[in-house]
Order: C-alpha cells, then structure tokens, then sequence
C-alpha cells in the first residue's frame, strides 16, 4: 500500500526559474506552500522511520471549472473562468502578468492514480505540471478563456502574487510513466 500526497508549485516560492525537485525553496514561499512543504517532511520521515511507502506530488496551478469558495490562486483561476459566462470580473490577488505552470485537473488526477499503482521509485517527490503550453500568464489564461467563448467578459487583476516558475516533470516520467495529456487549450 501507498500514501499519495498531494503538494504544490507554491512550496518553491516566488521566482521565474526552471525548477525540478531538488530546486532550492524561496524564503517567500506563501504559508499555504510552507504547509505543503511540512507535509512532505513529515511523510519522507514516515519513509525513514518506519517504511511506510509515501508519495508527494508537487502540482502546478490546477485547472478545472469547480465552484471556488477559499482564496487565493484557485479561486483567481475560478474567477477567470467565470468571465466566460459574459460578465465581467476582478481577480483579485494576482496580477495578469503573474506567471504559473498549469496542469489540467483531469491530468493531476491521472498522476495521483499513477504514482500510487506505480513500482519501486528511486524517489518520493515529484513535480506534476501540464507540457510547455501549459506555462502562461493569468491574462494569456483569460485570452485563452475569451477564444472558447468570444463573449467572455471582460477580465481585470488587482493584484500581485507573484511568478512560479516552470516546472521539470522528467523524473515523474521516467519514474512514475506519467505524461500530462491535455493542452492548455483542450484544459479550458
């Protein structure tokens, strides 16, 4: 039996670097990757200790059409998805330009199911993120949402949280088997 944990792009902080799993953590890392970040400590020690086999995933900024009630980046995400319906919206917290590394909901779910019917892994910490045109701004995200549906509203940012960086997903392939099978376009 295996423990899949679930973590995220946030735990690496505020930078626009190429990031793979040994890439060092920003001091700027918000509380809600900090916490992330505790429980991966927490299951690799499990590892040590006592055996147990534990999984975490670190996942980009993940893209689905649910209802967002918490804040922060998802429910920024949540709300340029709105836009479609052709109203206009505020994301608050993020501004346009803010960089992330996006996977599709149906991908993460995908390597969540992988990495837990997967063999023996060298590693336990693998980061999870859609190919190269997954890695957009907040406003090339709204652009993409206005071509799907031309009388989106219109889309306006208020805020700043940040770049994340673009995420190295070789060792998730070649350990786990896991490839991320949705576009940017096909996610939204």
């Amino acid at each position: 039996k295996r423990v899949v944990l679930a973590g995220t792009l946030a735990t690496y902080g505020t930078t626009t670097d190429h990031l793979d799993e040994t890439s060092p953590l920003q001091a700027d890392a918000p509380l809600y990757g900090i916490t992330k970040l505790i429980g991966e400590k927490v299951a690799q020690r499990y590892n040590a200790l006592y055996d147990m086999d534990c999984i975490c995933l670190r996942f980009g900024t993940v893209l689905s059409g649910r209802k967002v009630t918490s804040p922060g980046v998802a429910a920024a995400v949540a709300t340029v998805f709105s836009s479609a319906t052709g109203e206009d919206v505020v994301v608050k917290g993020v501004a346009g330009s803010d960089r992330r590394h996006y996977v599709y909901y149906k991908d993460a779910a995908l390597a969540a199911v992988t990495a837990a019917l997967a063999g023996k892994t060298e590693h336990d910490l693998f980061n999870i993120a859609g190919g190269a045109d997954c890695r957009a701004s907040f406003e090339e995200l709204a652009a993409t949402v206005r071509r799907h549906a031309p009388n989106a509203g219109k889309v306006t940012f208020d805020g700043k949280s940040g770049h994340r960086g673009t995420m190295e997903t070789a060792r998730a392939a070649r350990e786990l088997g896991f490839r991320p099978a949705h576009t940017l376009e096909q996610a939204v």
